[in-house]
């Protein structure tokens, strides 16, 4: 339902997100431009300069350097243009509408270039809109633009400054927020197998990369970016096999009437008793220190003073884990995969970091690995595609264009008081997608509710003369650095009291402004929504073409994987190597999270429901989570998978040799699965294309359970036979009818 969706956005955070640094520098750099400018008489300049320095620091990623200072370069650059242009037009009606269109249209089609150049345009749009809305005082259009860029200038300096001394800030706050994102993950904050994580991962990847190539820091940081990736893999592995967070326990409904269970009795991973308690206790300590460890080397990265601390977490963890594994010696892979790249990390940040340049330690294209693929701008191919005139980029910019020339008309018509606030608004809630627009219109609308109400409160309470209206505004941008990527609602709301504190240096009564900015907050939603109907680019029509692609990259996996686990040598050219096909299920599953997200917010039908979408999805992310299970079992017996895998698994590790449990999950795995989720992913190609569902093909039955621990192959078997069920489900079945009964009768399959 999308109010429901609506309903719990403001109060949804992404915590792996949330960081201080940088909202702190930028806070301490907006502070000190108003307090100096309040102080000086310089009212408007310490504006203009405010929103330079604020949007700047917005634009700020955790990368490289290099690509870092690019970035915020080019954001103050085009924030300074913008202000240039608007100022320009604000005192001429016709040529103000004119110009509108053609910005708007520029800065909307932006996001062609990447999220970077798509965040840089809003930000621009946005300071040409207040320009041109507004009174220019006592400066000049050449002034206000010079202003705007000085206030980025001077984040811009007070970012770069450190580099002298802290040595590649940007890609080791990449490397903390992607072990902050494990931290969360071990703690049980957010799950394992959280997009958030793989993202933050690969990010943290990519900016090592991006550095340059003779600096000696530059593989340190790769190989600790990788063993945050290698980290995440076991973690996401072991969420499926602890006590009580087991998804076999966690999904499993009781079988219908003459319905075999798909996994016989093994429904919990323990016996129950007082060995299960003892087991219980003994993971959730390690997990607990584990998260510790992880949050440990992330403000070590950062702050490499805090590295002291990291020998003796370092000594926890391996004593909780050595209980675990005395514990349940059957998972010792899975345990030492989810750990020992923590320890490891933790270890290489303890030691000398090494520094300086090395010519020797070049990384040529050819022999780097994946993340040569994390780039800033999208491949020639790509761009040309995106550049399509019916493409969703082409349409957001006419659709963006449209909407901010008529709510700026509107304004001009009825002698807003604020002539920006509307138009501006609008720049703020527009999204390419439907689901997006209105879920961003929802929470522009709480966010300035409770900006003007926290702003109202404080202004009724007592005057707070120059250094209020200066902790005022850094209060209020704090919390707008902090959030705006973390929860929308909350940013906004600092946006609001930076807004209306500055604006009250100016002689604006904020009592007055309060009713104004909140009508004007739902006139420009109203307004926003009307166009976003306009050709609207609907999610929900994707919904079942990125579900057959995820159906169809689990389908890859559990073949690479069944070629790994058989020894063999993949002969099949459509066979990828499993590092390969491991990320493209990552990939599948990332586009098909972010289209059921856009789905739930939009009304009217949809090709599938999004529940059955969303139970679709998590079935086939627990099926690649037994699958990377079993791939982590084969690499702790065979040690010939994956360099990755094989690192998490073996290094640091104390001897134990694999069991025969282990050896029982690996060889389980046949290809009754893969036929399985092939069937998956042709029956939703089938769906997408014809509206119809073929009825299965084939339904490998799970071997009875012979032991308290359910084996990985029959876990496997329940979650591709959950995501079966719900294509069985689905109203419309295909035309032929099925076998009597209610489910369609399986074909039989010959046994490999």
């Amino acid at each position: 339902m999308p109010l429901v969706a609506a309903a719990k956005d403001p109060i949804q955070l992404d915590a792996g997100k949330l960081a201080l640094t940088a909202p702190l520098r930028t806070t301490l750099v907006v502070v000190a431009i108003v307090g100096f400018t309040l102080a000086t008489g310089r009212t408007q300049v310490g504006i203009v300069m405010t929103l330079g320095a604020l949007f700047t620091g917005i634009a700020d990623p955790s990368d490289a350097d290099g690509p870092r200072l690019r970035a915020m370069t080019a954001t103050a650059v085009s924030c300074a243009i913008a202000a240039l242009v608007g100022a320009s037009v604000a005192n001429t009606t016709a040529l103000h509408l004119i110009v509108a269109f053609a910005v708007a249209g520029v800065c909307g089609y932006a996001g062609v270039l990447g999220a970077r150049s798509a965040l840089a345009g809003t930000l621009s749009l946005v300071l040409f809109i207040v320009f041109a809305g507004s009174s220019s005082g006592s400066l000049d259009a050449w002034q206000i633009g010079a202003f705007t860029a000085a206030g980025g200038a001077a984040l811009i300096a007070v970012t770069v400054a450190p580099w002298v001394l802290v040595r590649q800030g940007g890609a080791r706050s990449a490397s903390a927020i992607a072990y902050r994102n494990l931290s969360l993950a071990a703690a049980g904050t957010i799950a394992a197998t959280s997009p958030s994580i793989a993202d933050a991962c690969a990010v943290a990847r990519g900016a090592a990369w991006r550095i340059g190539d003779t600096r000696r820091l530059r593989p340190w940081l790769m190989h600790i970016a990788e063993l945050s990736h290698a980290a995440r893999l076991g973690l996401m592995a072991l969420d499926h096999t602890l006590p009580g967070t087991h998804q076999l326990a966690q999904t499993t409904r009781s079988p219908s009437p003459g319905e075999a269970d798909p996994v016989g009795a093994a429904h919990s991973v323990h016996p129950v008793g007082t060995a299960h308690s003892v087991a219980t206790a003994a993971i959730d300590t390690m997990c607990a220190d584990a998260a510790r460890l992880a949050r440990q080397i992330a403000r070590a990265l950062v702050w490499p003073v805090r590295s002291r601390a990291l020998a003796a977490r370092v000594e926890r963890l391996e004593q909780s884990r050595q209980m675990v594994i005395d514990q349940d010696a059957a998972q010792v892979a899975l345990v030492m995969a989810a750990t020992t790249p923590l320890i490891d990390a933790a270890r290489q940040i303890a030691a000398p970091w090494p520094h300086g340049r090395d010519a020797r330690l070049m990384i040529t294209a050819e022999t780097a690995d994946d993340t040569t693929n994390h780039r800033s701008l999208p491949s020639w191919t790509d761009l040309w595609a995106r550049l399509a005139p019916k493409g969703r980029f082409a349409n957001h910019a006419m659709r963006l264009a449209v909407a901010v020339t008529l709510a700026t008309a509107l304004t001009m018509v009825g002698e807003f008081p604020h002539e920006y606030w509307l138009p501006m608004t609008v720049a703020w809630m527009a999204r390419p997608d439907l689901g997006g627009t209105l879920s961003r219109v929802g929470l522009r609308v709480v966010g300035t509710v409770v900006g003007v109400a926290v702003s109202a409160a404080v202004f009724a309470t007592f005057d707070p003369g120059t250094p209020g209206v200066t902790v005022l505004v850094g209060v209020g941008t704090l919390i707008a650095a902090m959030f705006i990527f973390v929860n929308y609602a909350v940013a906004v709301a600092g946006i609001t009291i930076i807004v209306l504190a500055l604006f009250s240096t100016s002689g604006e009564s904020v009592s007055e402004d309060v009713g104004l900015r909140v009508a004007a907050t739902v006139m420009a939603g109203v307004i926003t929504l009307a166009i976003a109907f306009i050709r609207p680019e609907r999610q929900a029509d994707r919904l079942v073409s990125v579900l057959s692609s995820t159906a169809g990259a689990l389908h890859t996996y559990a073949r690479a994987v069944l070629a790994t686990v058989s020894g063999q040598t993949p002969s099949d050219p459509e066979i990828t190597g499993i590092d390969d096909a491991r990320a493209q299920v990552l990939t599948a599953r990332s586009n098909a999270e972010a289209v059921l997200t856009g789905a739930e917010h939009e009304p009217g039908a949809h090709g599938i429901e999004v529940a059955a979408g969303r139970e679709l999805l998590t079935a086939m992310v627990d099926a690649a989570a037994e699958l990377l299970s079993i791939e982590l079992m084969q690499a702790s017996s065979a040690h010939d998978s994956s360099p990755t895998i094989s690192h998490a698994t073996t290094a640091s590790a104390p001897a134990t040799p694999p069991s025969a449990a282990n050896a029982q999950d690996t060889d389980d795995l046949n290809h009754h699965h893969v036929q399985s989720a092939q069937d998956l992913h042709q029956r939703l190609a089938a769906l997408d294309a014809t509206g119809q569902i073929p009825r299965r093909a084939a339904t490998p039955q799970a071997s009875p359970a012979q032991a308290s621990l359910p084996r990985r192959a029959d876990a496997l078997t329940y979650h591709l036979d959950r995501a079966h069920r719900v294509l069985d489900d689905l109203p419309n079945p295909a035309s032929s009818p099925p076998a009597p009964g209610g489910s369609p009768t399986p074909t039989p399959t010959p046994t490999d």
